[in-house]
């Protein structure tokens, strides 16, 4: 766009900035590829927190293992199932999108 410089007559040429807003929003990956992209993520979780459960369902493990290991699993297994709600809620919000 060419406007007209306040110093002189001549033209000059005016660049503007893309900028985001809440009417402009960043470009976002399509919902399907995110969709993908999560149910990768939420397979991965499944199966560790199935291997941290059957660690736990094990009798063994729980009768020898020091209680501080036991706790440190319990842990884990309670962190894996908060990512796994959580990937589940995006995936939800994903394809409601879509």
């Amino acid at each position: 766009m060419l406007l007209p410089c306040p110093a002189s007559p001549a033209l000059v040429a005016s660049f503007s900035t893309w900028r985001f807003s809440a009417h402009n929003p960043p470009p976002h990956p399509p919902a399907d590829k995110e969709i993908e992209r999560l149910a990768k993520q939420e397979g991965k979780l499944e199966k560790e927190l199935a291997g941290l459960q059957a660690r736990l369902s094990n009798k063994k493990f729980v009768d020898k293992a020091p209680p501080a290991v036991v706790a440190e699993v319990q842990g884990q297994a309670a962190d894996l199932s908060e990512q796994l709600a959580t990937v589940r809620e995006k995936i939800e919000k994903f394809r409601a999108l879509a």
